[in-house]
């Protein structure tokens, strides 16, 4: 059997069109997994103006897509302007979706609620105070938001983890609430990608665990489906999508810190810049010629094979 298509979980079903943009990298955490380059604080953070005007030519372009944005990079929530933007968001009917590490005030958490979508907050052990962490949960449950949680599975307390995992299940029974396996984004060691050695029982508890937000569709040439989930992809070796076109569907806009674009993160994509370029032309597919696709936000994206 060959794979002839690969795609997102649920990702034909919706109208969905997802804008990521990475306003910073401005960080107040400085996690060992995370390289430098993401919480430094040596790019500064773009104009409100230029956030604004840019996301309002994304909606013109794109008049029947659900635009669903997502905002990420450092630590989001220290953007001085980011409530104003959060508000802005909502009058202009976007849906919102921001990761963050939850460190801010309590009172920060109840002004910025009222223009949260969702949330994906991540606790990362070696940096967050748990009872915060709890509390900021409280208080946007309270808030109507329910968080999606991931834990940052370290090696050396992962088993701890594990056991603040099923205390979060006990106390906020309706939450999901993922174990995350840490990437080597640096490509400092040979561990299959994982920024840490996990062993076997660490790496089949999270096998077992991952059935929510990381499920991907697999089509054969022989009609047969199959889901499985990220863990699977890599050890499987199920992202290897050479001779795939990529973005035949278009599912994601990306956006780094000085306003060029592309659809996805991938960097065979071409990349323009949305203030001074035609941005039609980042929506013509390619054909991957990578070995492996590694960024879960580009492993989402459908590919079909040539």
């Amino acid at each position: 059997m060959k794979i002839v298509k690969f795609y997102e979980r649920g990702s034909l079903e919706n109208n969905e069109l997802i804008v990521q943009w990475n306003l910073g990298n401005t960080c107040n955490y400085a996690c060992e997994y995370c390289p430098s380059y993401l919480h430094s604080g040596k790019i500064g953070w773009p104009e409100l103006s230029l956030i604004k005007d840019t996301l309002i030519k994304i909606q013109n372009n794109f008049p029947d897509k659900v635009i669903r944005l997502e905002f990420l990079g450092g630590e989001v929530t220290l953007y001085n302007h980011f409530i104003e933007l959060m508000k802005f968001c909502k009058e202009h009917n976007f849906n919102s979706t921001i990761l963050s590490n939850g460190s801010r005030t309590i009172r920060y958490w109840e002004e910025l609620a009222p223009y949260l979508d969702r949330i994906l907050l991540t606790f990362h052990a070696d940096e967050a105070d748990q009872s915060h962490f709890n509390n900021v949960i409280s208080s946007l449950i309270a808030n109507r938001i329910e968080p999606i949680v991931h834990i940052a599975m370290i090696k050396n307390k992962f088993w701890d983890l594990v056991n603040y995992k099923n205390q979060l299940t006990t106390n906020f029974p309706n939450l999901i609430i993922d174990s995350i396996l840490m990437l080597d984004k640096l490509g400092l060691f040979n561990y299959n990608g994982y920024y840490y050695d996990y062993d076997n029982s660490q790496m089949e508890y999270v096998k077992q665990q991952e059935f929510h937000s990381m499920s991907y569709i697999i089509e054969y040439d022989n009609g047969e489906t199959r889901e499985v989930s990220l863990v699977d992809v890599r050890e499987q070796d199920l992202n290897n999508f050479s001779g795939f076109t990529c973005g035949t569907t278009l599912s994601i806009i990306v956006i780094n810190f000085n306003g060029y674009v592309s659809t996805s993160l991938c960097n065979q994509r071409p990349k323009i810049n949305v203030h001074t370029e035609d941005i039609n032309q980042i929506f013509v597919p390619i054909v991957c010629a990578a070995d492996k696709c590694l960024n879960p936000s580009d492993i989402r994206i459908m590919k079909i094979k040539q």
